[in-house]
Protein backbone atom coordinates (compact mmCIF):
# COMPACT_ATOMS: atom_id res chain seq x y z
CA UNK A 1 0.00 0.00 0.00
CA UNK A 2 2.42 2.85 1.01
CA UNK A 3 4.55 2.05 -2.28
CA UNK A 4 1.61 2.03 -4.32
CA UNK A 5 0.60 5.69 -2.57
CA UNK A 6 4.45 7.07 -3.07
CA UNK A 7 4.50 6.17 -6.78
CA UNK A 8 1.28 7.31 -7.44
CA UNK A 9 1.69 10.58 -5.15
CA UNK A 10 4.99 11.42 -6.56
CA UNK A 11 4.27 10.80 -10.07
CA UNK A 12 1.37 12.86 -9.89
CA UNK A 13 3.04 15.76 -7.84
CA UNK A 14 5.48 15.83 -10.68
CA UNK A 15 2.96 15.42 -13.27
CA UNK A 16 0.73 18.09 -12.04
CA UNK A 17 3.31 20.76 -11.24
CA UNK A 18 5.98 20.00 -14.29
CA UNK A 19 3.54 19.65 -16.49
CA UNK A 20 1.73 23.02 -16.64
CA UNK A 21 5.14 24.90 -16.65
CA UNK A 22 5.85 23.37 -20.11
CA UNK A 23 1.98 22.38 -21.69
CA UNK A 24 0.32 25.27 -20.44
CA UNK A 25 0.68 29.56 -20.32
CA UNK A 26 -1.22 29.25 -16.64
CA UNK A 27 0.79 31.21 -13.87
CA UNK A 28 -1.35 29.06 -11.28
CA UNK A 29 -0.34 25.80 -13.25
CA UNK A 30 2.19 24.02 -10.27
CA UNK A 31 -1.01 24.16 -7.89
CA UNK A 32 -2.23 21.45 -9.49
CA UNK A 33 0.60 18.85 -8.48
CA UNK A 34 0.85 20.48 -4.99
CA UNK A 35 -2.96 20.39 -3.99
CA UNK A 36 -4.99 17.80 -6.57
CA UNK A 37 -2.84 15.09 -8.30
CA UNK A 38 -0.35 15.03 -5.63
CA UNK A 39 -2.19 14.11 -2.92
CA UNK A 40 -4.96 12.88 -5.23
CA UNK A 41 -2.62 10.16 -6.82
CA UNK A 42 -0.84 9.43 -2.91
CA UNK A 43 -4.87 7.96 -1.79
CA UNK A 44 -5.69 6.28 -5.58
CA UNK A 45 -2.26 4.37 -4.66
CA UNK A 46 -3.52 3.57 -0.93
CA UNK A 47 -6.84 2.70 -2.45
CA UNK A 48 -5.02 0.57 -5.54
CA UNK A 49 -2.18 -0.81 -2.81
CA UNK A 50 -4.88 -2.19 -0.66
CA UNK A 51 -7.14 -4.12 -3.70
CA UNK A 52 -3.91 -5.70 -4.55
CA UNK A 53 -2.91 -6.57 -1.04
CA UNK A 54 -6.30 -8.14 -0.53
CA UNK A 55 -6.42 -10.22 -4.44
CA UNK A 56 -2.87 -11.39 -3.65
CA UNK A 57 -1.28 -10.31 -6.63
CA UNK A 58 2.31 -11.52 -7.28
CA UNK A 59 5.35 -9.25 -7.20
CA UNK A 60 5.46 -9.44 -10.91
CA UNK A 61 1.79 -8.73 -11.46
CA UNK A 62 1.52 -5.89 -8.76
CA UNK A 63 4.57 -4.42 -10.57
CA UNK A 64 2.92 -4.41 -14.11
CA UNK A 65 -0.28 -2.93 -12.61
CA UNK A 66 1.72 -0.04 -10.57
CA UNK A 67 3.80 1.28 -13.77
CA UNK A 68 0.70 0.75 -15.90
CA UNK A 69 -1.76 2.83 -13.98
CA UNK A 70 0.94 5.16 -13.25
CA UNK A 71 1.85 5.70 -16.99
CA UNK A 72 -2.08 6.23 -17.38
CA UNK A 73 -2.26 8.57 -14.60
CA UNK A 74 0.78 11.04 -15.92
CA UNK A 75 -0.87 10.88 -19.35
CA UNK A 76 -4.15 12.20 -18.09
CA UNK A 77 -2.80 14.92 -15.94
CA UNK A 78 -1.02 15.81 -18.97
CA UNK A 79 -3.79 15.70 -20.94
CA UNK A 80 -5.17 17.86 -18.10
CA UNK A 81 -3.16 20.63 -18.37
CA UNK A 82 -3.19 21.39 -21.88
CA UNK A 83 -4.17 25.01 -22.47
CA UNK A 84 -7.76 25.46 -22.96
CA UNK A 85 -8.76 27.15 -26.49
CA UNK A 86 -9.71 30.62 -26.38
CA UNK A 87 -11.51 33.49 -28.23
CA UNK A 88 -9.69 35.54 -30.10
CA UNK A 89 -12.37 37.59 -32.71
CA UNK A 90 -16.12 36.99 -33.62
CA UNK A 91 -17.57 37.37 -36.87
CA UNK A 92 -20.69 39.08 -37.06
CA UNK A 93 -22.75 39.24 -40.27
CA UNK A 94 -25.64 42.37 -40.68
CA UNK A 95 -26.54 44.97 -42.37
CA UNK A 96 -24.38 48.19 -42.39
CA UNK A 97 -26.66 50.92 -40.85
CA UNK A 98 -24.26 53.90 -40.88
CA UNK A 99 -20.76 54.77 -42.01
CA UNK A 100 -19.63 58.17 -39.85
CA UNK A 101 -15.99 59.61 -39.11
CA UNK A 102 -15.02 59.09 -35.64
CA UNK A 103 -14.31 62.93 -34.90
CA UNK A 104 -18.51 62.93 -35.32
CA UNK A 105 -18.56 61.21 -32.40
CA UNK A 106 -15.29 63.39 -29.97
CA UNK A 107 -17.34 65.49 -28.07
CA UNK A 108 -20.18 62.43 -26.52
CA UNK A 109 -16.39 60.29 -26.02
CA UNK A 110 -14.77 62.99 -24.41
CA UNK A 111 -17.32 63.93 -22.19
CA UNK A 112 -18.19 60.36 -21.58
CA UNK A 113 -14.50 60.13 -20.11
CA UNK A 114 -13.97 63.30 -18.10
CA UNK A 115 -17.45 62.51 -16.25
CA UNK A 116 -15.95 59.23 -15.73
CA UNK A 117 -12.39 60.18 -14.54
CA UNK A 118 -14.61 62.69 -12.06
CA UNK A 119 -15.34 60.13 -10.43
CA UNK A 120 -12.25 57.74 -10.06
CA UNK A 121 -10.74 58.41 -6.45
CA UNK A 122 -7.40 59.32 -8.36
CA UNK A 123 -8.15 60.97 -11.35
CA UNK A 124 -5.29 61.35 -13.85
CA UNK A 125 -4.28 65.02 -15.67
CA UNK A 126 -5.30 63.44 -19.16
CA UNK A 127 -6.52 65.80 -21.57
CA UNK A 128 -9.05 63.52 -23.40
CA UNK A 129 -9.56 66.15 -26.48
CA UNK A 130 -6.23 65.65 -26.91
CA UNK A 131 -5.76 62.06 -26.57
CA UNK A 132 -8.44 61.39 -28.97
CA UNK A 133 -6.89 63.36 -31.50
CA UNK A 134 -3.52 61.98 -31.34
CA UNK A 135 -5.43 57.82 -31.29
CA UNK A 136 -7.24 59.15 -34.74
CA UNK A 137 -3.80 60.51 -36.17
CA UNK A 138 -1.94 57.36 -35.40
CA UNK A 139 -4.92 54.78 -36.43
CA UNK A 140 -7.26 56.40 -38.66
CA UNK A 141 -10.79 54.74 -39.12
CA UNK A 142 -14.15 55.13 -39.26
CA UNK A 143 -16.83 54.09 -37.16
CA UNK A 144 -19.47 51.40 -38.70
CA UNK A 145 -23.30 51.21 -37.59
CA UNK A 146 -23.75 47.40 -37.89
CA UNK A 147 -27.80 45.54 -37.72
CA UNK A 148 -26.45 42.25 -36.58
CA UNK A 149 -28.22 39.47 -38.30
CA UNK A 150 -25.73 36.42 -36.41
CA UNK A 151 -22.24 35.81 -34.98
CA UNK A 152 -19.75 33.03 -34.54
CA UNK A 153 -16.87 33.11 -32.41
CA UNK A 154 -13.41 32.13 -33.52
CA UNK A 155 -11.71 30.33 -31.18
CA UNK A 156 -7.48 29.64 -30.63
CA UNK A 157 -6.10 25.81 -30.27
CA UNK A 158 -3.02 25.59 -28.83
CA UNK A 159 -0.73 23.36 -27.83
CA UNK A 160 3.16 23.27 -27.58
CA UNK A 161 3.92 20.59 -30.11
CA UNK A 162 2.08 22.70 -32.78
CA UNK A 163 1.72 25.94 -34.01
CA UNK A 164 -2.10 27.90 -32.59
CA UNK A 165 -4.70 26.52 -35.21
CA UNK A 166 -7.78 29.01 -35.57
CA UNK A 167 -11.58 27.37 -35.99
CA UNK A 168 -14.67 29.18 -36.66
CA UNK A 169 -17.55 28.17 -34.49
CA UNK A 170 -21.50 27.29 -35.06
CA UNK A 171 -23.36 30.77 -36.17
CA UNK A 172 -25.84 31.70 -33.79
CA UNK A 173 -28.77 34.09 -34.08
CA UNK A 174 -27.66 38.11 -32.81
CA UNK A 175 -30.29 41.20 -33.05
CA UNK A 176 -29.70 45.04 -32.44
CA UNK A 177 -27.10 47.78 -33.42
CA UNK A 178 -23.47 47.69 -32.79
CA UNK A 179 -20.65 50.16 -33.86
CA UNK A 180 -17.13 49.29 -34.08
CA UNK A 181 -13.98 51.16 -35.08
CA UNK A 182 -12.73 50.19 -38.56
CA UNK A 183 -9.12 51.04 -38.29
CA UNK A 184 -8.05 52.21 -41.77
CA UNK A 185 -11.67 52.07 -43.15
CA UNK A 186 -13.14 54.48 -46.12
CA UNK A 187 -16.94 54.88 -45.68
CA UNK A 188 -17.04 54.48 -49.78
CA UNK A 189 -16.50 50.74 -49.06
CA UNK A 190 -19.21 50.49 -46.70
CA UNK A 191 -22.52 51.47 -47.88
CA UNK A 192 -25.97 51.61 -46.10
CA UNK A 193 -28.11 48.70 -46.48
CA UNK A 194 -24.94 46.15 -48.19
CA UNK A 195 -24.40 43.28 -46.60
CA UNK A 196 -21.27 42.57 -44.57
CA UNK A 197 -19.86 40.29 -42.38
CA UNK A 198 -16.88 41.90 -40.06
CA UNK A 199 -14.07 40.44 -38.06
CA UNK A 200 -14.26 41.94 -34.59
CA UNK A 201 -11.49 41.66 -32.31
CA UNK A 202 -10.57 44.04 -29.03
CA UNK A 203 -12.85 44.81 -26.15
CA UNK A 204 -14.22 47.76 -24.16
CA UNK A 205 -14.32 49.14 -20.65
CA UNK A 206 -10.16 49.01 -20.29
CA UNK A 207 -8.65 51.62 -17.61
CA UNK A 208 -7.04 53.47 -19.46
CA UNK A 209 -8.11 53.57 -22.36
CA UNK A 210 -5.66 53.71 -25.28
CA UNK A 211 -6.48 53.97 -28.89
CA UNK A 212 -9.29 55.16 -30.99
CA UNK A 213 -11.50 52.04 -30.69
CA UNK A 214 -10.92 52.35 -26.57
CA UNK A 215 -11.84 55.71 -26.09
CA UNK A 216 -14.79 55.46 -28.34
CA UNK A 217 -15.80 52.74 -26.44
CA UNK A 218 -16.21 50.39 -29.20
CA UNK A 219 -14.38 47.05 -30.58
CA UNK A 220 -12.28 47.15 -33.53
CA UNK A 221 -13.38 45.28 -36.64
CA UNK A 222 -11.96 45.29 -39.72
CA UNK A 223 -12.82 42.65 -43.35
CA UNK A 224 -13.20 38.96 -43.04
CA UNK A 225 -9.54 37.74 -43.93
CA UNK A 226 -9.64 36.72 -47.29
CA UNK A 227 -7.38 33.52 -46.21
CA UNK A 228 -10.12 32.51 -44.42
CA UNK A 229 -13.18 33.10 -46.61
CA UNK A 230 -14.88 29.62 -45.93
CA UNK A 231 -15.64 31.66 -41.90
CA UNK A 232 -18.43 32.79 -44.08
CA UNK A 233 -20.26 30.04 -44.72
Amino acid sequence: MLRWAAVLGIAGFLAGFIGPMFLSDGNQGPMTGLFITGPGGALLGLILGAVAAARGWSRRKNAQMLWSVTGAGVLLTLAAVLPEPRVVADLVEGDIRACRPPQELKASAVAGWREYEAHRPQPTTTDWGVAFDRALAETPGVVLTLGAARERNVIEKRSPWRPPVLKAMRWSEAAGERRYFVAGGDCAAYQPGARSILFVRGGVGYWPPHGAAELLGVRTAGPLPADHGYWAQ
